[in-house]
């Protein structure tokens, strides 16, 4: 099937940022001198690989190297997780994967993730600078099951794929594409996901030499697009995430990620299960999730403090995307109350006005307030 596509000439790479000096990165040795033979550069957090602006009349294709992979392998695998992830582990099968978090005993959010299920276990997507740390924390449970963690970032590349006519390509490709989001579809050395998103919209998870090899023709039929590209695009489908400034702040509600599927809450206990169990049926979450877009001359960033006229400390940034120049897409966990009712603005500049956005899903409104049945 690949050898059928013919190959084109090399794109034209175009910075949206002026190129940083070279430096060893954290990411495949490999992946990334095949990057810079197509002519990538990185900006500043050292992963997102800056090519040309997407056109909108044809699909993009995104490297993903500032995602990650953990691996979790073993016959106690899924036993193992079932009692440490908010999502339902054992729903899943080689045809389906999962959004899900990792919680503290108090109920806050270590880490959010995709979950896949493997032949030897399972495999989980996040942003590369948790990897470490999560693994860190599940290998203080795992010693008493028979299961292994790694860190496989470097041997899966992660490429995302989107537009319209996206699905067209996997077609062409390998004759079947995922149709429902969270749908997998295994290949040969990789999966493909599909993802939320208004347009189609997927993860390529893929070996190294069988990214390689697909690069042209996926670049024949697709344009190349910056990493923070599709950074905007999982803002607009406001799909949470956590950095290393923003984890063990909030619990999966705020996230909204009961929301998206991310939180069973009949599979059990797991840790930190109680507390969110709680808020969900109590009825007392007073923070969630927004989507914004916002206009400021300093690029905001994960961590970041929002303010409004009643309450100094409204809220937390926890993703940036910069959509044009001066012009940033943000989630950000806020009082709900005040920001539905008031102008809110990033801290330090007044000037700096979120323009909240609707979500493109629904919550349910229990969640707030349970309404009870009078006695």
């Amino acid at each position: 099937m690949l050898n059928s596509i013919a190959a084109v000439n090399k794109p034209r790479i175009l910075y949206l940022s002026p190129p940083v000096p070279k430096r060893r990165l954290t990411m495949n040795s490999f992946w990334q001198a095949f990057l810079e033979q197509q002519g990538a550069a990185w900006n500043h957090d050292g992963f997102q690989t800056n090519f040309a602006t997407p056109p909108a009349d044809r699909p993009w294709l995104m490297d993903l190297s500032y995602q990650g992979i953990l691996g979790c392998d073993g016959e106690a695998a899924e036993k193992f997780l079932q009692g440490q992830l908010t999502c339902n582990v054992a729903a899943l099968n080689a045809s389906t994967s999962g959004l899900g978090g990792l919680c503290n005993p108090k109920g806050s959010l270590l880490s959010l993730f995709r979950l896949l299920k493997s032949d030897s276990g399972y495999l989980f997507g996040m942003r590369r600078e948790l990897v470490e740390p999560t693994k860190a924390v599940l290998s203080k449970y795992i010693v008493f099951f028979k299961a292994q963690l790694q860190d496989r970032s470097d041997e899966v590349i992660r490429l995302g794929l989107a537009g319209k006519g996206a699905d067209n390509i996997l077609y062409a490709l390998f004759d079947a594409a995922p149709e429902h989001v969270d749908d997998v579809l295994t290949i040969d050395g990789g999966w493909i996901i599909r993802v939320a998103g208004e347009q189609p919209r997927f993860e390529l998870w893929l070996q190294p030499e069988v990214a390689k090899k697909l690069w042209v023709p996926l670049t024949e039929h697709a344009n190349l697009a910056s990493s923070e590209h599709w950074e905007a695009l999982e803002i607009a489908a406001a799909l949470p995430d956590l950095t290393l400034a923003t984890r063990e702040q909030h619990i999966p509600q705020m996230m909204n990620l009961q929301a998206i599927g991310g939180v069973s809450f009949k599979k059990g206990c797991y840790t930190g299960q109680e507390i969110v169990a709680r808020m969900q049926y109590l009825g007392k979450l007073k923070r969630h999730l927004f989507r914004a877009e916002v206009s400021t001359s300093s690029r905001p960033s994960a961590g970041q403090t929002i303010h409004c006229q009643s309450k100094e400390d409204l809220g937390q940034v926890v993703r940036v995307a910069q959509l044009s120049d001066g012009r940033y897409a943000l989630l950000a966990v806020l009082y709900k109350q005040e920001a539905e009712g008031e102008p809110c603005w990033l801290a330090g500049d007044e000037s700096a006005v979120l323009d909240i956005q609707p979500l493109p899903y629904t919550i349910d409104p229990e969640v707030f307030e349970r309404n009870r049945p009078k006695l």
